[in-house]
């Protein structure tokens, strides 16, 4: 439960919180996430820093008790418990990453045959879909280190699927010339087809029986929960899922730690000595040898300035845009570019996918005295002149957010620089003489 007022008086008190918050009635029995089984101890104090960290405010994961994006945004998960010991699947244990994947279909709207231009009734489920019109989120979940991500998709097809086994694997070696990649699914053809198309191995769940895969349901939980927490604290509209959605799985691999698989396990439920790195490691670690995410970690949909090489030559090269993510290569890579939105397209209503800008890091800049989130700030003004919630999408126009005025660093200075002792003088140079010498 949230903390209530007398909570502030012993601020230093250790207390054990779940990684993903736990309400009654709202989960299915059975489903068991490997993070919502994991708890953490930590002070007050301490949570009360970790909700106002960078880390945090771009994600919201691990459940935070004392910020109000998680309360607000992760209301659907329940406390379950195991009916049943959880069956051996007779399968080798896995021992590294993209040896063996789970994939599945997350039903965002039914009408998936609707016309794109028809966005059904005022609240069917034409209205679910994506401003693009995207019905469907492809989810794949590499079960050694954890990583997911998350691809729109029209309508899902074999070929669809295929491309984003593809991108999410990259390239890597056979062994012997054969398939060693294994794919745990539900029955559907689609996603069988396509992993035998690319000589693996599939794994479906028996038909009609749920859950077909437990933990990747789980999954499905978690990123819809990041997924609701970034678009509630930016203020976007929800028809953007379809790129909030790999902005989630995304910065749920930063923020979430690597799962322990009960091969990794000792008796006692600890991590075995082998696998005590692996344990403090995050997904986006385990899945790189170890190595951490190395882009700037900021939150979806806030104000930032990117090089604009079409602005007038004797003007600032900065365009205002929208930060929505980092662009993912093949094999799951960052490779330093920033996925951005300009503030003035983004100001007509539409959000394309030709939209995206793909930008460098040092094209891209983040103001440091204030993080500003103007689809959030659009709604606030709104509801204060006219009393009442926008009925129709817009933004406030860009010469709203002005950069600072000020240098960086400017206060910094003033205290290095003592401005009470006349500044030293540079030193002078001694004239110099010369005598000429000519022949008499």
């Amino acid at each position: 439960a949230p903390p209530g007022p007398d909570d502030a008086d012993n601020l230093d008190e250790i207390i054990e919180i779940p990684e993903v918050p736990l309400y009654d009635g709202s989960m299915p029995e059975g489903i068991i996430p490997e993070s919502a089984v994991r708890k953490r101890s930590m002070s007050r104090r301490a949570l009360i820093l970790e909700a106002c960290s960078p880390l945090h405010l771009a994600g919201h994961h691990p459940h935070n008790p004392y910020c109000d994006i998680c309360n607000i945004a992760h209301l659907r998960h329940a406390p379950f418990h195991r009916s049943t010991a959880r069956t051996d699947d007779g399968l080798p244990p896995i021992t590294r990453p993209l040896q063996m994947l789970s994939a599945d279909h997350m039903t965002i709207s039914k009408e998936a045959k609707r016309p794109t231009g028809d966005s059904g009734s005022e609240d069917g489920e034409g209205n679910r879909r994506s401003a693009e019109g995207h019905s469907f989120g492809f989810t794949i979940l590499d079960d050694w280190s954890g990583c997911g991500m998350f691809y729109a998709q029209l309508r899902h097809t074999t070929e669809a699927n295929r491309l984003a086994f593809q991108h999410f694997c990259g390239v890597f070696p056979r062994e012997g010339g054969k398939p060693y990649v294994l794919v745990k699914s539900d029955h559907a053809k689609d996603i069988i087809n396509a992993v035998l198309q690319l000589e693996w191995l599939p794994e479906p769940s028996l038909e009609n029986r749920f859950p077909h895969n437990a933990r990747h349901e789980g999954y499905h939980k978690i990123l819809k929960s990041v997924q609701r927490a970034v678009i509630t604290q930016c203020g976007a509209p929800v028809k953007l899922w379809h790129w909030s959605g790999p902005y989630s799985a995304v910065i749920l691999a930063i923020s979430q730690l690597a799962p322990i698989l009960p091969h990794e396990k000792g008796e006692d439920g600890k991590p075995l000595p082998e696998f005590r790195h692996k344990a403090n490691w995050s997904c986006w670690q385990a899945h790189h040898g170890g190595e951490g995410f190395k882009g700037p970690i900021e939150p979806f949909g806030r104000m930032c300035y990117y090089l604009d090489t079409e602005r007038h030559p004797m003007g600032a090269p900065a365009s205002p845009g929208i930060f929505v993510g980092w662009r993912i290569e093949s094999g799951y890579r960052y490779r330093g570019v920033l996925l951005v939105v300009d503030y003035e397209e983004v100001r007509q209503g539409t959000f394309r996918k030709n939209m995206l800008k793909g930008l460098r890091e040092k094209e891209v800049i983040f103001p440091k005295n204030r993080v500003v989130f103007p689809f959030l700030e659009t709604q606030s003004i709104y509801e204060t002149i006219y009393k009442k919630p926008m009925e129709e999408f817009t933004l406030l126009e860009p010469d709203t957010y002005k950069p600072p005025g000020q240098l960086p660093y400017a206060d910094e200075a003033k205290i290095l620089v003592d401005t009470t002792e006349p500044a030293p003088q540079p030193p002078v140079a001694p004239k110099r003489s010369f005598i000429r010498i000519t022949d008499a």
